[in-house]
């Protein structure tokens, strides 16, 4: 089932990191973006699983907890 993990902004839009959760493990991630009223965006599946995000200057940055805290990636989303 889905879960609402995290929000970020860069200013221009925000981010929510949704995890989906399977035998109480982190499964999938996906990133829903929102403008300021709300509207939906886009949804994004990164190509790594990831536990948390940071937004700046229209990248997202995340890291998986599990494998290792001095890995980051970084997605461009093309916003």
């Amino acid at each position: 089932s889905p879960t609402y993990v995290q929000t970020a902004s860069d200013g221009n839009y925000l981010y929510v990191l949704e995890s989906i959760r399977k035998d109480n493990k982190v499964f999938d991630t996906y990133i829903l973006v929102y403008d300021w009223l709300g509207n939906p965006v886009g949804k994004y599946h990164p190509d790594k699983l990831i536990h948390a995000i940071l937004a700046y200057q229209g990248k997202i940055y995340g890291y998986n907890k599990d494998l290792d805290f001095e890995q980051v990636y970084v997605f461009d989303l093309g916003l």
